[in-house]
């Protein structure tokens, strides 16, 4: 099974980051822990901007959880989570990833409305 809790353990929250080959940024108010069977496999993180305006910064997994197709529903878990607590959505990114979601490029990040964000299905139906 593979679930994402919210947490704010900071202890935790560095040490599966570090893992993940990142450094917790202490300044992100909204972080997902993603367990996979009963182990914690990987991390997402989110800061507010402004009241209307939260950015996604990371999100990543542990080597052993990496290529198996866990990083799509840690992606959408954490966008799921995020697009109820504000308006604006961005993500810390450039990549054309994103744009199934309905975000667009806006200097160095990714950005979408809450309200046109959009979760495609894989299987088409």
């Amino acid at each position: 099974m593979f679930c994402a809790v919210a947490i704010d353990d900071v202890e935790v929250l560095e040490k599966i980051s570090a893992e993940c080959n990142h450094k917790f940024d202490r300044s992100c108010t909204m972080n997902l822990l993603f367990i996979l069977g009963d182990r914690p496999s990987g991390v997402g993180c989110a800061r507010y901007l402004s009241s209307d305006t939260i950015r996604i910064e990371f999100v990543g997994l542990i080597e052993g959880a990496r290529g198996k197709g866990f990083g799509d529903f840690l992606t959408r878990s954490m966008i799921n989570k995020v697009m109820d607590l504000c308006k604006v959505v961005e993500v810390n990114s450039k990549s054309e990833y994103f744009l199934k979601f309905g975000f667009e490029l806006v200097g160095d990040v990714m950005r979408a409305k809450s309200e046109k964000i959009v979760f495609p299905s894989k299987c088409k139906h």
